[in-house]
């Protein structure tokens, strides 16, 4: 796995130096269906009230980045699965799934409504993959499940909350999920001038000093109001492998 991480820094150091455009992304058959998806979520909350949207919910954020690492990890690992904190919109649960996950696991705290409309959506979509969910604080579902969900994830996707020790809680809780030989975590609003990005920045960078994770790469988007950082979990033993 070590190999395939050193290729999709490459492929990555190629994206970041592109601009964001879902056009580019080469399966056009994978967009149409995203596509389709999608329109179905915002047709069904045309009439809700507008919610900040996370999790490459809006569109140009993190969306190109969520399509390369979902179909970079249905090649590499056909059988992957997805745990991720935070569904709002459903956009990035909906790439997954798009992309043939196998099981698709979310915590979310189910504040609004529109999360909850989103998770029927795309069950109706996607009526053969299992999505897994777990409504509530994310600093108590995520450890409650852990032994549930142990070694399991193949994408760990952090979106939650993102002031205080929450940012911290989360990383630190999602590790006991990963699997131990081929993980990627992909950490959402990183590296950016605005106050919800301070806390997950910290972070990121007292996750390196500490070294409980390697970072593949960071990437600030949308106008430097968002970014994502791509990293491994060092607790796991990828830590050591030699990424070029």
């Amino acid at each position: 796995f070590g190999n395939h991480l050193s290729a999709l820094m490459d492929t990555l150091r190629n994206f970041y130096t592109q601009p964001v455009d879902v056009v580019r992304i080469p399966n056009k058959l994978y967009i149409a269906t995203w596509r389709n998806v999608l329109g179905r979520l915002q047709k069904d909350m045309h009439d809700m009230p507008r919610l900040t949207a996370e999790g490459g919910s809006l569109p140009g954020e993190g969306t190109n980045l969520y399509f390369h690492l979902a179909q970079w990890f249905a090649k590499t690992v056909p059988d992957f699965t997805v745990c991720e904190i935070g569904l709002n919109t459903g956009n990035s649960a909906a790439i997954w799934l798009t992309a043939g996950v196998k099981k698709l696991v979310i915590f979310d705290d189910g504040k609004h409504m529109i999360a909850r409309k989103a998770v029927g959506v795309l069950r109706e979509f996607f009526p053969d993959i299992p999505i897994e969910l777990h409504w509530g604080n994310s600093r108590d579902t995520v450890p409650n499940n852990a032994g549930k969900y142990a070694g399991q994830c193949n994408v760990l996707n952090i979106d939650g909350g993102h002031f205080g020790l929450i940012p911290s809680r989360d990383f630190i809780n999602m590790q006991p999920l990963a699997s131990p030989n081929n993980h990627v975590v992909l950490l959402d609003d990183t590296f950016c001038g605005d106050p919800w990005c301070r806390e997950p920045t910290k972070v990121v960078c007292d996750g390196v000093c500490t070294h409980q994770w390697f970072v593949l790469h960071s990437l600030t988007t949308h106008n430097a109001t968002g970014g994502h950082t791509i990293g491994v979990f060092q607790s796991h033993g990828d830590g050591n492998l030699e990424l070029k």
